[in-house]
């Protein structure tokens, strides 16, 4: 995988330009680090949420309470789960958690795409769940 990044955004027919939403930067161990389009929204910047093996969101109180090894030990692994969604408008948000939503930006930026709308996508992110449901193990079947 090389180094790249995608931006995402909004381009709901509401709006008289597109909206910046987030961007989302290719690490060499083959995850996504979320860079921030804006600050400016609720006091909130990111659109990841922590969530343990059931399930279940991690509060980042609890998180720097118990210490990391603690929280691993009693929750089990921990990956994360992301809202994204225009600041703006607030339509059609994207809820993913990181596996299919890092496969899907990794297949994006591999295939040259480095911008992408909300709407392509829940798109990409839909049909890379059809095809998983329909082929569990690829190649074995």
């Amino acid at each position: 995988m090389t180094h790249s990044s995608i931006f995402i955004y909004c381009d709901d027919p509401s709006h008289s330009r597109r909206q910046a939403v987030t961007n989302f930067k290719a690490e060499p161990d083959g995850r996504w680090n979320e860079h921030y389009a804006s600050t400016a929204a609720q006091g909130r910047r990111e659109s990841g949420q922590t969530i343990g093996a059931n399930d279940s969101p991690l509060e980042a109180r609890e998180l720097s309470r118990r210490g990391l090894r603690e929280v691993i030990e009693a929750e089990g692994p921990f990956r994360s789960r992301y809202r994204l969604e225009c600041r703006r408008c607030k339509r059609r948000p994207v809820i993913a958690r990181e596996e299919p939503l890092f496969a899907v930006l990794t297949r994006l930026t591999d295939t040259g795409l480095f911008e992408v709308s909300l709407i392509l996508l829940a798109a990409t992110l839909q049909r890379q769940s059809e095809a998983t449901r329909a082929d569990p193990e690829p190649g074995l079947g």
